[in-house]
């Protein structure tokens, strides 16, 4: 399957992900959701993240960007429809 190209849907690959990550690894950079793509991960995923994580050992951290976390995005006020 390397170099197939699916509909546009970003998705995770577990088992691309678990033959990246070894006792070698130091950090994972997260990035939920994703520039530019937008692609948010699913809780699923985020436990396969975490499950390579923990595989990897206790040297390995993940370094997440939540830049999002506190951003609110609400309709806009009727006037404005």
């Amino acid at each position: 399957d390397e170099g197939k190209v699916t509909g546009g849907q970003w998705i995770l690959e577990p088992e691309k992900l678990e033959r990246a990550i070894s006792p070698k690894t130091r950090a994972i950079v997260l990035n939920s959701p994703h520039n530019p793509t937008g692609k948010v991960f699913t809780r699923s995923e985020m436990e396969i993240i975490a499950d390579n994580v923990i595989k990897a050992g206790p040297q390995c951290v993940v370094i997440s960007d939540e830049v999002y976390k506190y951003i609110v995005h609400s309709p806009p006020p009727k006037e404005e429809l």
